[in-house]
């Protein structure tokens, strides 16, 4: 055999062994190839399990301090800047279920927290009375249930406006991709509008006012080998004027009307890890007390 058959056949040897080692002459993933892969793959996911961390401050405006401490330093010292830590783990199961249990720590105090998402529903379970309420009543608690829920995350990094590659890394032992996505607040405000708790045309124009007020940014980690949500960093920072957003999540009640007005900023650092992808889940709606 000639030399120039030979070299004929053993080139396109070296080729394809030098791409399966991942060598230059492999084509590389682009962050849009990727997170394109992601959103099919996040289409066709049926369930999965995650945990939760995070943390959240509230800074009140001077006036809102003044109004509600009553001339009390040490009231007004406390409302100067509350931070309270959140801890728990869920499950959700595609297209719209959720339930999680959840750990909040304001100032040394610890307040149990469970959540059900289920029928377009959103029930809270009341952790003074241990009560079951849905999203048609949920007052006091309607803050907690403006929050991102893990549903809604895992199609946040799919509103990217633009995307800068970290790195690929290994989490968990698994190989991934990690991006930093700067989301299109308009793609943000359809996404986050999607939720239970801001189905109404106020809370609906209540978000698109946090979100123009507001920066956001994610951090995703995505599996090279299966392209599904490995971890999901959200970062908020906004201002909204407390009296107007609880009559709105509210859902009509009374609320919002006896807080005084004026400015609350808030900065949140939600860290969500997913896991045991369409694993069995079982969802079921509590009942209402």
């Amino acid at each position: 055999m000639g030399t120039s058959r030979r070299l004929g056949f053993v080139l396109p040897l070296v080729a394809v062994s030098l791409a399966a080692c991942g060598s230059p002459l492999a084509q590389a993933v682009t962050p849009v190839q990727a997170l394109a892969s992601y959103e099919q793959k996040v289409s066709q996911l049926k369930s999965a399990k995650f945990d939760m961390n995070g943390s959240m401050q509230m800074q009140f405006s001077a006036e809102l301090i003044q109004a509600l401490s009553q001339g009390n330093a040490s009231a007004a010292a406390s409302l100067s800047n509350v931070s309270f830590t959140l801890k728990g783990t869920g499950e959700i199961q595609y297209p719209g279920q959720m339930s999680m249990k959840m750990n909040m720590t304001i100032g040394g105090t610890s307040v149990d927290i469970e959540e059900v998402l289920t029928g377009g529903k959103l029930y809270i379970k009341n952790p003074l009375t241990n009560n079951w309420i849905s999203s048609a009543n949920l007052s006091q608690l309607s803050g907690q249930a403006g929050q991102v829920d893990a549903l809604t995350a895992t199609k946040l990094p799919g509103t990217q406006k633009s995307v800068t590659n970290l790195g690929d890394t290994k989490l968990n032992g698994v190989d991934v991709y990690h991006y930093l996505i700067i989301p299109d607040k308009a793609k943000l405000a359809q996404q986050m509008g999607g939720s239970a708790a801001l189905s109404s045309p106020q809370a609906q124009a209540l978000l698109r006012d946090l979100l123009d007020r507001g920066n956001f940014e994610l951090e995703t980690w995505i599996g090279k080998s299966d392209y599904l949500p490995r971890r999901i960093s959200i970062k908020e920072s906004f201002t909204m004027d407390l009296a107007k957003a609880m009559a709105v999540l509210g859902s009509g009640t009374s609320a919002g009307s006896k807080l005084p007005a004026g400015d609350v900023h808030f900065t949140a650092d939600i860290v969500l890890t997913f896991h045991d992808f369409n694993a069995p889940v079982s969802i079921k709606a509590p009942t209402v007390n």
